[in-house]
């Protein structure tokens, strides 16, 4: 963890499962497989964020994010969140039209902190 605010990034990844295991890191299903984890990672952070009423720069520092920090509080801020379907897919949030059918308050509003919840 290079600075502190990769706390919250940091904070919501899985730790791996042995057994798991990704196989080749070069076989195109993994390679987009983990980008999918790292959005909604990304997104869980974010909803972290807004919890601890926190600005979106303390997650999207400058040092982070290969030069897309200021695109990701772009995209964020304008409410184009960026791995919330995969977020709603294992079940810890929903989002607008879905929250809006089952009665429940939308993503950034988490219904789960973790999965195995």
């Amino acid at each position: 963890m290079g600075i502190p605010e990769d706390l919250l990034y940091s904070a919501s990844i899985k730790p791996e499962e042995p057994e798991a295991g990704c196989g080749n890191v070069d076989n195109p299903i993994n390679t987009q497989k983990a980008l999918g984890e790292k959005m909604m990672v990304i997104c869980w952070s974010y909803a972290a964020l807004f919890k601890l009423g926190l600005p979106p720069q303390v997650l999207f520092h400058p040092d982070g994010y290969k030069d897309a920090s200021e695109w990701l509080i772009e995209q964020y801020t304008s409410e184009c969140f960026v791995g919330v379907a995969t977020l709603q897919w294992i079940g810890l949030c929903y989002y607008k039209k879905t929250a809006s059918q089952k009665n429940s308050e939308p993503y950034m509003h988490l219904l789960k902190w973790f999965r195995s919840e």
